[in-house]
């Protein structure tokens, strides 16, 4: 009877994803426990192409971990899963983008419009800021923005004008967005 089928899992980064500002970078992942996982990275900036990292042993539960420093530009990692007994390889990429200088941190409130009326006392608010910065929603509501930007919660509404107000914070710096709604039950 087989045993379960080697896989390679990259759980963060996420492909694609801009890193900004500090380029060291941990590489998280899963694959069966106790496999044996190899690491390189390749960019632009390489003459030789893909230098090998370093050798790691996933845990018991399969997850294992690495630090990369980042080159600017593109860094595609290859992730190489080993099991613990002769049998075949599995391959994972990843593609990150790294970029010294973040942008200018902006936030915006997609939902509801400014100047809507409302007739629920649970409302769905939602915009866009920059990736990973964390989001503070009317003083109290703290989440972080994914990896595309987005974000959403809810607020509880009394009946009203409502001033709803949504602060991100990256990197040191702020940004923040206000508009006006109306809670009639």
């Amino acid at each position: 009877m087989p045993g379960p089928k080697l896989f390679v899992e990259l759980v963060y980064p996420s492909y694609g994803q801009i890193i900004y500002a500090e380029p060291k970078l941990e590489v998280s992942g899963r694959t069966l426990p106790w496999s044996f996982v190899d690491i390189s990275h390749d960019s632009p900036r390489k003459m030789q192409g893909a230098v090998h990292l370093t050798n790691t042993r996933a845990d018991g539960n399969g997850v294992f971990s690495f630090d990369v420093t980042l080159d600017e530009g593109d860094n595609v990692l290859t992730v190489i899963s080993n099991p613990i007994t002769p049998g075949p390889q599995e391959r994972g990429w990843l593609l990150v983008i790294y970029d010294p200088e973040p942008p200018d941190l902006t936030i915006s409130i997609n939902e509801p419009a400014d100047g809507a009326r409302v007739a629920d006392s649970a409302l769905l608010v939602s915009g866009v800021t920059l990736p990973n910065a964390e989001v503070v929603v009317d003083g109290i509501i703290l989440l972080t923005a994914d990896d595309a930007g987005e974000w959403q919660t809810r607020i509880r509404l009394q009946p009203g004008a409502k001033i709803i107000t949504a602060t991100a914070s990256l990197d040191g710096q702020t940004a923040t967005a206000s508009l006006t709604i109306t809670y009639t039950p």
